[in-house]
């Protein structure tokens, strides 16, 4: 069980990381870059099927 001060140092870090996460621009390799285009290019020319989020969580649920 955690302490109140325990807890706050806690909320804080969680709070510190929020904050910078959302002021600091991610950085991707070029690598990473460039497979994600490969990725878009081949859904916008229909060589790889797609699914939209309702797919993907009606699967999860019968699988699991």
């Amino acid at each position: 069980m955690l302490t109140e001060r325990q807890k706050k140092a806690v909320l804080l870090l969680a709070e510190t990381f929020a904050q910078e996460a959302a002021t600091s621009e991610m950085e991707y390799s070029d690598t990473f870059l460039a497979d994600l285009d490969r990725r878009v290019s081949e859904l916008e020319n229909g060589s790889v099927k797609g699914y939209s989020w309702d797919e993907v969580r009606k699967r999860a649920k019968h699988k699991g």
